[in-house]
Order: C-alpha cells, then structure tokens, then sequence
C-alpha cells in the first residue's frame, strides 16, 4: 500500500509580511513571492525544492531587500508552517 500526501496552500503575505523596503513596486513584489511559493508548493515541489526555487525568487526582487536575513527568515517560517519544523 502507498500513502501520498499532498499540500495546497494559498498565501495572502503582505509587503509589510515580506518586510520589503517602501518602495515602488514592493506590493507587486510580495504579490509575485507568494504565486511563486503557491505555484512551487502546489505542484507537488518538494521542501528542498521550494525553498531553492525560492531563494532564486527573492533574489529577483532584492532591490526591495528580499534576499535581505528578514525576507529569507520569513521564508523559512512558511516552509516550516507547509512542511512542518524542519529545524
């Protein structure tokens, strides 16, 4: 017998949640981080997966601090939230 689990999520993270800098285009910005993190998770992407995925996301959008300590620690609070602690 095969159990298979799958995990849908949908994210509703604010700029403020991503702690993007306040600047133009920082709403869109959290906006695409969160369809991309829906879209990775929602697919079936494994952890590894969607955190490399997005790792590659944020950096798209570090002109608004993404990749900064507190866009990748907000990252890691999702991942855990969908896959369980995973530290």
């Amino acid at each position: 017998m095969r159990v298979i689990e799958t995990t849908t999520i949908t994210i509703d993270a604010s700029a403020d949640d991503w702690q993007l800098y306040d600047k133009p285009g920082r709403d869109e910005a959290a906006t695409a981080l969160n369809e991309h993190l829906e879209e990775l998770v929602n697919r079936g992407s494994t952890c590894n997966e969607v955190e490399s995925g997005m790792m590659a996301k944020l950096n798209e959008y570090s002109d608004l601090g993404a990749i900064d300590t507190e866009g990748i620690s907000f990252l890691e609070l999702l991942l855990n939230k969908t896959f369980g602690k995973r530290y």
